[in-house]
């Protein structure tokens, strides 16, 4: 196997978690007497900070994205989590990982209790070998997040890779100097030149679970 230590997005790469977000940012919006949005823009909301989605795609002021954030989280636990879906394949490949002795870890912008109750639905609570996520106010980045699963993995930044359907999972990896395969089956990164168009480095594009298990075989 490529690397030691393989870490994982969440939402888009991991999991197909978009009808639940969807679902749960336009229940936010009707509680909020927001508009509903179109698909196209209710898929920018995954990947970045939700708070800072509400903001830049909604025109909300700090306070009400300060509202609608926590409604969200709430909301989605307790409602639409279960919505979810792993991606076909995927359950294979942490199969083949974890039988070739590679860590595999999670870094995602989730809370702890999103993150813990879709595993617990998966039944994959133990499965990993690090799970790192996103606190409430906000104060961590991506890279910091990759940094706390290294650390818990004992891994050497040379010795793992980052995956992700994002360009803030680009930018991450790029901090946290660990290699970086962007996927486009997920909702965020569509072509390889979109990579190039934003400086993103990487090591693979990967279009399916297949491609991704290949390059890291």
């Amino acid at each position: 196997m490529k690397y030691k230590t393989v870490i994982f997005d969440v939402d888009g790469t991991l999991f197909d978690t978009s009808q639940g977000i969807f679902s749960c940012i336009q229940f936010v919006l009707d509680s909020m007497n927001y508009p509903q949005l179109e698909v196209d823009k209710l898929r920018k909301f995954i990947g970045p900070p939700v708070y800072d989605s509400f903001m830049a795609i909604c025109g909300m002021s700090s306070e009400e994205a300060k509202k609608a954030t926590q409604l969200y989280r709430s909301s989605y636990v307790e409602k639409f989590i279960s919505f979810s879906k792993l991606y076909d394949g995927m359950a294979d490949l942490i199969n083949e990982l974890k039988n070739n002795g590679v860590k595999i870890g999670i870094a995602t912008m989730k809370t702890g209790p999103q993150i813990e109750k879709l595993l617990d639905i998966f039944n994959l609570t133990e499965t990993f070998d690090s799970v790192s996520f996103a606190v409430p106010s906000g104060k961590k980045s991506k890279s910091d997040i990759i940094n706390e699963v290294l650390d818990a993995t004992a891994t050497g930044p040379e010795d793992a890779v980052m995956i992700g359907d994002s360009i803030y999972d680009g930018v991450g990896a790029s901090s946290s100097a660990v290699d970086f395969i962007a996927v486009s089956y997920g909702f965020g990164i569509n072509s390889e030149q979109q990579l190039k168009d934003t400086d993103t480095e990487y090591v693979c594009f990967a279009d399916s679970v297949k491609m991704l298990s290949e390059y890291l075989s």
